[in-house]
């Protein structure tokens, strides 16, 4: 914290990229000197997939290091206790991490090993293809500063769920997905099954549109020239 305070008094003004974050930053920074300006993502290599997704397979999807924090276990235990069974619908899940070994024991003893894969770490374009290839990603953690992987989906035209936990409260709007309690089988089991029943509603270029507007390079880039300008200027933004 004291180099925190050291850090923020020599600056002018800082940037949060959430308001879960910037009321972290409040206790060491004065808030008016507190401007939030969202993670961008790029909206021409995160795009929806051509084909249609709406027959066949439903696959969640979730992209996360494997650490308890990222609550892996929970959503596997919302998956089993929704779907297990169901053989056309399915769990990816993109990552590596400590809890590896503790997700293979547990996926083993929900018997829902023909319907969750663990995919390992996997490369940016091989990340696209899944979620194109993918119905809706899931993001159930106990702590997010932001969620870059929720934006990402958004822009593929994956409609998420994802717990309240900070940054996610930020992005997900009745409009892209659902938000649920954090630590809450039962309630993510629930919004898991009714993001199937409403599938339907969602548009995949809506979503694609909704990342541009809120996320996308050209409207951050214009917000940070805006902050930078009115700082040059010596004008509050």
């Amino acid at each position: 914290m004291k180099y925190l305070r050291t850090t923020y008094h020599h600056a002018h003004d800082v940037i949060a990229v959430s308001h879960a974050l910037a009321n972290d930053m409040k206790l060491a920074c004065e808030p008016s000197r507190i401007h939030i300006i969202p993670n961008m993502v790029n909206t021409d290599l995160f795009v929806p997939a051509v084909q249609n997704k709406r027959a066949g397979a439903f696959i969640f999807i979730t992209v996360a290091r494997l650490v308890h924090i990222k609550r892996l276990d929970l959503m596997v235990r919302a998956f089993a206790s929704a779907f297990a069974g169901q053989k056309n619908i399915n769990l990816r899940i993109i990552g590596q991490g400590p809890e590896l070994y503790n997700l293979r024991i547990l996926i083993k003893s929900l018997r829902i090993g023909s319907q969750v894969c663990l995919l390992g770490a996997l490369r940016q374009p091989n990340v696209i293809i899944e979620l194109q290839n993918a119905n809706a990603l899931v993001n159930c953690s106990d702590v997010e500063t932001f969620g870059v992987e929720l934006i990402e989906a958004i822009s593929c035209g994956l409609p998420v769920i994802a717990t309240r936990c900070g940054g996610p409260e930020d992005i997900v709007t009745d409009e892209v997905g659902i938000l649920v309690d954090c630590d809450n089988t039962n309630q993510l089991a629930m919004a898991m099954q009714q993001l199937i029943d409403c599938y339907s509603e969602y548009s995949a270029t809506k979503l694609h549109n909704f990342a541009v507007l809120h996320f996308g390079d050209q409207s951050i880039a214009c917000e940070l020239i805006n902050l930078y300008a009115s700082l040059l200027n010596g004008k509050p933004p």
